[in-house]
């Protein structure tokens, strides 16, 4: 059984390590071309980068192009094959695995693993910390995949992606290894990721790529995400990148959400950036769901429907201003209300309990949240009914 599992893991490896090989030179490409400067790193514990390091990251020599990768390829896949066993060799892309044979044995004694990664980092030399990718030593491996993801650039990027294509899916560390990833905050990764996406042969491969694209954040992966799906490759393809704008949960993803709401190509990416908007439930983005559903543009509904869903109660404050505004629209209020059912509490059950409507529907989804609020366990609210009444119809005790 452990032969069948230890070979079916062999076969999923290789299979990410080809799909990576293949593609990296478009990758590479990509980051090459991006003008952003490297991203200065911040606090890391311990870690502290000076002003040098970032400079020497600036001035990193260009990586080399998609040709070039291709002719390096297959030295290392024959390497590969000759010592599956070195940890060293799971890198999809040559140049970034390129180490002198002194390097080659890398220290995995936790402490001296830690001093090889602060010099690294203070000298700002990129190869040195991709060196520490494969220590056998899982806190170092991580760390140094934040540090490339922190550092940006090509070659930095390119060998923290190259460990992340190859890490076993089922190693207790596959999912530290992806957060450490995702504040790369780079557009050629993104770009690269989705087009990936579309192309995956198999399911492993499909649901890795999966796996990184939602743990990304900043808005890079979600303009990414919606141009593949205004031009996708095929149904799954559009499933996908549909499925992952839906489900985002970084706030600073809300403002490029709300323009693919507000000016989206299509009615569909409009539906998937409102769901989105839902996903992160903060006050910006509950505010942009509001403003929508109470207008008269095309997206109101699916603005309403998604509102209707908001769970974080990072967006209570204006859930209940809209709840409690008699201006707002009747079916945007029982959108609210919805919402407020989910997010059960004192203040919430008040907020409902004393608020007047002559509208018989908004009524009764009021009757339901209510109900919805007291089934969930939540205690009875102080003091009566009849307390003093507060600002915007809410009742303060």
């Amino acid at each position: 059984m452990n032969s069948q599992r230890n070979i079916k893991r062999e076969v999923v490896v290789g299979l990410g390590l080809l799909a990576a090989l293949v593609a990296g030179g478009v990758l590479m490409s990509r980051l090459d071309r991006e003008t952003d400067s490297p991203k200065q790193m911040q606090g890391s514990g311990n870690l502290a980068e000076p002003e040098s390091a970032v400079q020497s990251v600036k001035n990193m020599n260009r990586m080399p192009t998609a040709r070039q990768l291709e002719k390096l390829a297959p030295d290392k896949i024959q390497t590969m094959n000759s010592a599956p066993e070195e940890s060293g060799y799971e890198m999809p892309f040559a140049n970034t695995n390129r180490t002198s044979a002194t390097k080659s044995t890398v220290e995995n004694d936790p402490v001296k693993l830690r001093e090889a990664l602060t010099v690294a980092v203070s000298a700002g030399n990129v190869r040195d910390i991709a060196v520490l990718l494969h220590s056998g030593n899982p806190s170092s491996e991580i760390e140094a995949v934040r540090l490339l993801a922190r550092i940006g650039g090509g070659e930095a990027l390119a060998a923290a992606l190259g460990k992340l294509l190859t890490v076993p899916s089922d190693s207790p560390d596959y999912n530290k290894f992806i957060s450490a990833f995702a504040d790369c905050h780079s557009t050629a990764v993104a770009e690269w990721l989705t087009d990936s996406l579309g192309q995956a042969k198999t399911e492993d491969v499909r649901q890795r790529i999966l796996t990184i694209l939602a743990a990304l954040h900043g808005p890079e992966v979600v303009d990414s995400l919606a141009a593949s799906l205004a031009s996708p490759l095929d149904t799954m393809h559009a499933k996908d990148c549909a499925e992952l704008l839906a489900k985002a949960s970084d706030p600073a993803q809300a403002a490029i959400l709300r323009d693919l709401l507000e000016t989206g190509k299509s009615p569909e990416i409009q539906k998937v950036a409102a769901r989105g908007l839902a996903s992160i439930g903060s006050d910006a983005a509950c505010d942009t769901l509001i403003k929508m559903a109470s207008s008269s543009e095309s997206p109101a509904e699916a603005a309403r429907d998604a509102l209707a869903s908001v769970k974080s109660s990072y967006g209570q404050e204006p859930l209940i201003q809209a709840v409690v505004n008699p201006s707002v629209p009747s079916a945007v209020r029982s959108a609210a209300v919805q919402a407020l059912s989910t997010q059960p509490g004192q203040r919430t059950q008040t907020v409902l309990a004393n608020l007047a409507t002559s509208d018989p529907a908004l009524q009764t989804v009021i009757n339901q949240a209510l109900q919805t609020i007291e089934q969930s366990g939540t205690p009875p609210q102080s003091g009566s009914a009849l307390g003093n009444a507060g600002i915007n119809g809410e009742i303060w005790f």
